[in-house]
């Protein structure tokens, strides 16, 4: 199972909010080093359109591919775009592996310990 965190540069209401600062750290970093904690899973991803996003996730250690779509990264585009059209190139990367944990950037307040309870539900299923 791999992580996917989309994290578009282009929201209106909250400017860059993907990277804002909370307690002095990016929201995703906050995000990146709670799945970091988590044993299950074999590689966090950020998917963006935006260098500086880029920048930001490779260097707390998760993996960005090429920078996706601006025809997906719009606020008109949603998860279901993003799973039709971005997913993919993850799964391949990880050799066809189709468990996906899907969080947003902005789940800084998530812990390992919610992310790891969620986790056995899901393999109790």
């Amino acid at each position: 199972m791999f992580a996917y965190i989309p994290a578009r540069s282009g929201s209106k209401r909250i400017p860059k909010k993907n990277i804002y600062e909370l307690d002095g750290t990016p929201l995703l970093v906050h995000v990146i080093k709670s799945l970091q904690k988590v044993d299950f899973l074999s590689e966090i991803f950020v998917s963006t359109d935006c260098n500086e996003i880029k920048s930001i996730a490779e260097k707390n250690g998760a993996k960005c591919l090429d920078l996706r779509s601006k025809k997906i990264s719009d606020d008109k585009s949603g998860f279901i775009e993003l799973i039709k059209y971005d997913l993919h190139r993850y799964i391949s990367y990880c050799n066809n592996d189709s468990e996906v944990l899907f969080t947003l950037a902005t789940a800084a307040l998530i812990t390992p310990a919610i992310f790891e309870e969620g986790y056995k539900v899901y393999r109790q299923t």
